[in-house]
């Protein structure tokens, strides 16, 4: 999983987080963005997105009102 620690956590905490793909805020320069346009730079590429597809439509069959799911690719 692709991981992105915000700039109010530590650097160092990276490489602790085993088994997946960790980048900071700084790493990808986007520091000092604030929280929507953080979200935007971070998760709204259409590449990244697509596979999520078959998985969010197989969710939405099932899901009741009032539940929360987790799309995982």
């Amino acid at each position: 999983m692709r991981i992105l620690l915000d700039e109010q956590l530590p650097r160092q905490l990276a490489p602790y987080v085993v088994g997946h793909d960790v980048r900071t805020v700084q790493q990808e320069s986007w520091a000092g963005l604030k929280n929507g346009a953080l979200l935007c730079a971070a998760s709204n590429a259409l590449e990244d997105l697509l596979p999520l597809i078959p998985a969010a439509l197989a969710v939405i069959e099932t899901i009741q009102p009032g539940q929360v799911a987790r799309v995982e690719a």
